[in-house]
């Protein structure tokens, strides 16, 4: 009886042991612990990696497709000006307008974007666009959804 006690006590202080982490400092300055705000983690240059097309009817996804389009020559500097300045192959492709709307919420050249990932190596958002069917009713919706990697 004793013996279970003690093989208890020692598989909870296992699951305790494994559950805890060490904290993450990926959203922090540098040490003094101050977290980074939301434009001071996007600033910067990022490596485009993959856009996806996701499609939904009134709300229920249908399709996706993958690699629509191939973004990995391309590098999205966004700069603390309120400039995005995207290169192709290290050549000026475009330049736009961009903002942070709120901690989820981004603008880029006037269009929203979600933000769905946000490290200090990952940068995922998305925006979407919806029309009515005339003919059924339906919504369609069409989420265009970028990865970006450091």
């Amino acid at each position: 009886m004793m013996k279970n006690k003690i093989l208890l006590l020692a598989l909870i202080g296992s699951i305790a042991f494994v559950s805890c982490k060490k904290d993450d400092d990926s959203n922090n300055d540098g040490g003094n612990n101050t977290p980074l705000t939301t434009q001071q983690k996007i600033t910067g240059s990022w490596d485009g990696d993959a856009v996806l097309l996701h499609y939904y009817i009134n709300g229920t996804k249908i399709d996706s497709l993958t690699d629509v389009y191939d973004i990995s020559t391309e590098t999205f500097d966004f700069n603390s000006d309120g400039n995005l300045y995207v290169y192709d192959n290290g050549t000026l492709f475009v330049t736009y307008a961009w903002s942070v709307i709120n901690n989820n919420t981004i603008s880029i050249q006037g269009t929203d974007f979600s933000i769905h990932k946000l490290s200090t190596t990952e940068f995922d958002y998305s925006s979407l666009t919806s029309v009515t069917d005339s003919a059924t009713g339906d919504v369609i919706t069409v989420e265009n959804y970028f990865e970006l990697k450091k």
